[in-house]
């Protein structure tokens, strides 16, 4: 299945459902953020706990590589079992003590081009997706508890040549940190308690060279 976005959706959300397709399906209403979502970097991002190869549903395939350690950047080249392959980046932070991800452009996110997020759960073997609660966002900025906007937004899916048009609303926040988590209810209650999207581990990373030092 193929979707096709209109050009304010685009800035949006195009490089998330480039990592997760599937999850316009489970949610078609989205949430966004101008800033990276979270507060501080993960101290020492593990690149052996994300690197390698997962599959996800529908013979979705995403092989994880840290670009940037040092800002918490994660690249993602997905392989759908079309054989269609896109490439997106992931700006890892902690909120609280739970760990998040936006989409991002070039490792920004701004009021051009707010990234959605999500929460990760990563285990051993799993890597799980969790969904910001679209409702409970939009009411909060509605109500004036949290700074952003609510916007309509159209988009096109379905088999190429058979498209139908969708509409849609997208909650496009401000930032989302522990502050504004904490207005809510905390982390937990910003998310859907249900995974949206479960990656299994496939392959582990082929292990790093051992430097060898020449004899003295």
């Amino acid at each position: 299945m193929r979707f096709r976005l209109e050009p304010k959706r685009t800035m949006i959300t195009r490089s998330f459902l480039i990592f997760a397709p599937a999850m316009l399906l489970a949610c078609c209403n989205t949430v966004a953020v101008k800033q990276i979502a979270g507060d501080a970097l993960p101290e020492g991002i593990e690149g052996r706990r994300f690197e390698g190869k997962w599959r996800g549903a529908d013979g979705v395939t995403a092989v994880f590589r840290v670009k940037d350690k040092a800002s918490g950047i994660v690249e993602v080249k997905t392989r759908e079992a079309d054989g269609h392959t896109d490439t997106t980046e992931l700006a890892l932070r902690l909120l609280g003590d739970k760990l998040v991800a936006t989409a991002v452009d070039h490792g920004l996110v701004n009021a051009d081009k707010p990234g959605m997020f999500f929460r990760v759960a990563l285990a051993e073997e799993h890597l799980a997706v969790f969904l910001p609660k679209f409702d409970l966002l939009k009411d909060a900025v509605k109500n004036g508890q949290i700074a952003g906007r609510i916007q309509e937004d159209k988009f096109m899916s379905g088999p190429d040549g058979a498209q139908t048009a969708h509409k849609s609303e997208s909650a496009v926040l401000d930032k989302f940190g522990i502050v504004e988590a904490g207005k809510l209810g905390g982390v937990f209650a910003c998310f859907e308690p249900d995974p949206s999207l479960v990656f299994v581990r496939e392959a582990a990373p082929p292990p790093k060279p051992v430097k060898k030092h020449p004899a003295r």
